[in-house]
């Protein structure tokens, strides 16, 4: 019996040794560095983050939101998890994590970096080619927008609006070379479509003076002439540095040679009616 409680033991024994030598072995040779302490979990991740490591600190900071979501700092933590994507090149994915933060912790102090980081995400993840889809630009638009009547102090603002600007001039310039293929094609309607859109839209970009200068010029195509008067007009008063404003001035004069010359045909043609209907 000795013997046996003796083997026992002994086993017992080399089992707890071995246990501690495994616990002690992963602890040795874990590279991840998770630790079981929040806080230290969270300045380990930051160092990463601070560091340029930032695939490193996606991984920490993955660990901390999973283990710890109660936190009182788990904003801080989602922020800077969501700005290792971005600054990873990771757009799409640090969009999802930015917004995870505005929806799940609306009254954070990081939510205002969070929207405007999220239409900086849209607009780098979209291509540089105006020509391509630019959908993604289209909802930068719409996000930096937001941010600039939610945050009118924001200290990104200047960015914000930078970057709204070149959002903008990117598509603006899609819309505007549309357009403009099919005025040259001759396909009028389809041409409005495009440089309407483009006026409404886009007041402020580069191309909106000529758009609606071919606007008018849709309309005098068109027989629409008090149109086309009304569109050169607003032009010249809307965009008076703009070389359109001067072709406008230029231009002016025919259009409304026009409408008198048409409405003289018209008076002409009452008296005419006017007496057939009565010699009926």
């Amino acid at each position: 019996m000795k013997t046996k409680s003796r083997y026992l033991r002994t086993i017992l024994a080399l089992a707890l040794a071995a246990l501690v030598l495994t616990i002690l072995g992963c602890a040795a040779g874990n590279s991840s560095g998770f630790v079981t302490d929040p806080r230290a979990q969270y300045d380990l991740a930051l160092r990463e983050y601070h560091e340029g490591k930032y695939t490193d600190a996606i991984k920490q900071f993955q660990r901390l939101l999973l283990g710890f979501p109660g936190l009182s700092y788990i904003d801080s933590a989602q922020y800077y998890y969501a700005d290792s994507y971005y600054k990873n090149g990771d757009y799409q994915l640090a969009i999802a994590e930015y917004r995870r933060l505005v929806n799940n912790f609306p009254n954070s102090e990081l939510v205002d970096d969070s929207q405007y980081l999220i239409g900086r995400s849209y607009f780098e993840s979209a291509p540089d080619n105006p020509g391509l889809d630019q959908t993604d630009t289209e909802a930068a638009v719409r996000w930096l927008r937001t941010f600039l009547e939610d945050y009118p102090y924001s200290a990104r603002k200047v960015d914000a609006q930078q970057t709204l600007s070149q959002a903008i001039e990117r598509i603006a310039t899609k819309q505007f070379k549309n357009g403009k293929q099919y005025f040259k094609l001759g396909y009028l309607d389809a041409a409005r479509i495009y440089f309407e859109d483009l006026v409404t839209s886009y007041p402020e970009a580069n191309d909106t003076p000529e758009a609606l200068f071919l606007l008018a010029r849709i309309d005098e195509k068109q027989d629409k002439l008090t149109d086309a008067r009304d569109k050169l007009n607003n032009l010249i008063n809307a965009f008076p540095d703009s070389e359109f404003a001067g072709k406008a001035k230029d231009h002016l004069p025919e259009v409304e040679k026009k409408l008198s010359e048409n409405k003289e045909s018209s008076t002409g043609n009452e008296p005419m009616q006017a007496s057939e209907e009565k010699s009926e």
